[in-house]
């Protein structure tokens, strides 16, 4: 979603994209939500109960924040944009 706006993320580590580039411009919290994710793929231990639910509601606050910046006429125009969904898809 983030790449089809014109934000990508190519040397910083998912960490550094979040805190550096991301929550600074729509007021997200990506950088608490990548911390949990690498917790939860990396580490042995469970989720703590508040951290559970800060990523089942994470997504939607996302999608509000982010998609709040932009008219339905930008998104449109931003994800029809076939030159980036190249740069993402060969990127990989």
């Amino acid at each position: 979603m983030l790449n089809q706006l014109g934000f990508e993320r190519v040397i910083d580590t998912p960490l550094e994209y979040a805190r550096e580039t991301v929550d600074p411009q729509f007021g997200t919290e990506l950088r608490q939500f990548v911390s949990i994710y690498h917790k939860s793929k990396y580490s042995p231990l469970q989720l703590a109960e508040e951290e559970s639910r800060f990523v089942a509601d994470f997504r939607k606050q996302f999608k509000e924040k982010v998609f709040g910046r932009y008219s339905y006429w930008e998104v449109l125009k931003n994800f029809t944009n076939f030159i980036r969904t190249l740069r993402f898809l060969l990127a990989r």
